[in-house]
């Protein structure tokens, strides 16, 4: 149907001005997608409208190690990332791993994401969102890569300490409060490791290992357990303490039952 549409819309083009050449001149309409007055969900469509194919594809990949690519006929500036859910980190090569070896890029370490749980309290998440939020802009970051809210389910998971914990509830509220917080600062927040993000060997695709982790479970545990968290990020919230803005995700790269986790 949309490449029926887009064929139209080019046979329109092209043919408008000979059967039109009598005719007054028709002011384009004003984009919609600029006007911070309009709702997120119509700017998105007027702007997804005047994309070329070629500028959402580079939209769907980065462009670098933690930026996306800039559109400037659009007035779209290349958006800058960084982890993550306990502060922001320093800076590193744009399309490497490595130190950049600045030295304006420093940073607060904060409470890990188990020790902020253990306060129980999503006001201190809030405050906490806050400050990472607060200093992200210093550093000229729009989306932080946080907060980590898949379940803690094996002790030896290396990424176990950022997670908030083994109650999906608890840790869907601690969530909401970071997120807020964050948003407050007009930082993004990338919600990630989503779920069944239990262990880091084998966690991603690999030349000499193979293809990632397929983790097995049934799906009332994978339900109760991991994707309770995003009724509590996205839906219960709303009765418990408000909801979150728009998020982004960052799926895990595994699979879950044979399923990539993105899918």
């Amino acid at each position: 149907m949309k490449s029926l549409l887009l064929g139209s819309l080019f046979a329109a083009f092209v043919v408008a001005p000979t059967l039109c050449a009598q005719t007054a001149p028709v002011a384009e309409a004003k984009p919609l997608y600029p006007d911070s007055t309009q709702p997120v969900d119509v700017r998105v469509e007027d702007l997804l409208k005047r994309l070329t194919p070629e500028e959402k594809d580079s939209l769907l990949h980065a462009s670098g190690t933690f930026a996306t690519a800039a559109i400037p006929r659009l007035g779209i500036p290349e958006r800058w990332m960084s982890d993550g859910p306990n502060g922001v980190r320093e800076e590193i090569q744009h399309n490497g791993w490595n130190a950049a070896g600045r030295t304006d890029d420093f940073s607060t370490a904060f409470p890990s994401g188990i020790c902020l749980a253990a306060t129980w309290s999503p006001d201190v998440a809030f405050a906490q969102g806050q400050a990472i939020g607060e200093e992200a802009r210093v550093r000229g970051k729009d989306i932080m890569l946080g907060p980590a809210v898949n379940i803690q389910r094996i002790p030896l998971n290396g990424r176990s300490f950022e997670y908030y914990g083994e109650d999906p509830w608890l840790a869907g509220r601690i969530a909401v409060g970071f997120i807020q917080g964050e948003q407050s600062r007009d930082v993004a927040s990338c919600v990630k490791h989503f779920a069944a993000n239990n262990q880091e060997t084998f966690r991603t695709d690999s030349p000499l290992t193979g293809p990632a982790i397929n983790v097995n479970m049934d799906e009332q545990a994978f339900a109760v357990i991991f994707l309770a968290v995003r009724a509590g990020v996205g839906f219960r919230a709303k009765g418990g303490g408000g909801r979150v803005g728009k998020l982004l995700r960052k799926c895990t790269w595994q699979f879950a039952g044979g399923v990539h986790i993105a899918e």
